[in-house]
C-alpha cells in the first residue's frame, strides 16, 4: 500500500473504531456511508447488502486487534522500487482514507514501473459504483 493518511481519514477514525469495537448494522452503515457515499447513493439495495455482509464478516472474526494495527502497512521506498512484476494501482480521486494524488505522485517518483489509474469522481466504492470502467482497465492491463 502506498498509504499517505489524509485529514479525511483521521476524521473517519471514530467511525472506524466504533465499527470494529461494536460491529452492528448502525455502526457499519455509518462508516460505509462516510467511506463510500457514492455507492450508498448509486445503488441502495446493493449498498445495504454490502453492509449486511460486512456486519456478518466483522461479527465472525476477532476484531480486538484491529485498533492496535489500525490499517494497512505502508511500503517503504525500497520495497516499492523492488517490485518487478507488473502492477496496476487504481483508486478513485475522491478516496477518503488517503490522498490519492499524493500516492500517485509518490509512485511516479519512487516506483515508475507501477502503472497508475485514477478514476475521476469516484471514491472508495469505485469497484461497486463503476464496475465496467474498472473491469476495462484491469482487462487492458492484463492484455498488455
Amino acid at each position: 500500500m502506498v498509504l499517505i493518511r489524509s485529514l479525511g481519514a483521521i476524521s473517519g477514525m471514530p467511525l472506524s473504531m466504533s465499527t470494529t469495537m461494536a460491529p452492528s448494522q448502525r455502526t457499519v452503515r455509518a462508516l460505509m456511508r462516510w467511506l463510500m457515499p457514492d455507492f450508498a447513493q448509486s445503488d441502495s439495495d446493493a449498498f445495504e447488502q454490502y453492509v449486511d455482509d460486512s456486519v456478518l464478516g466483522l461479527q465472525c472474526f476477532d476484531t480486538s486487534e484491529v485498533g492496535r494495527i489500525m490499517g494497512p502497512r505502508k511500503f517503504d521506498d525500497s520495497e516499492l522500487r523492488g517490485i518487478k512484476v507488473p502492477v496496476l494501482y487504481f483508486a478513485g480521486e475522491d478516496e477518503r482514507m488517503y490522498s490519492v494524488q499524493a500516492a500517485v505522485s509518490r509512485l511516479k517518483a519512487v516506483a515508475p514501473q507501477i502503472e497508475t489509474v485514477v478514476f475521476p469522481g469516484a471514491g472508495h466504492g469505485l469497484v461497486a459504483v463503476h464496475p465496467e470502467e474498472v473491469g476495462r482497465q484491469v482487462v487492458r492491463f492484463l492484455d498488455a
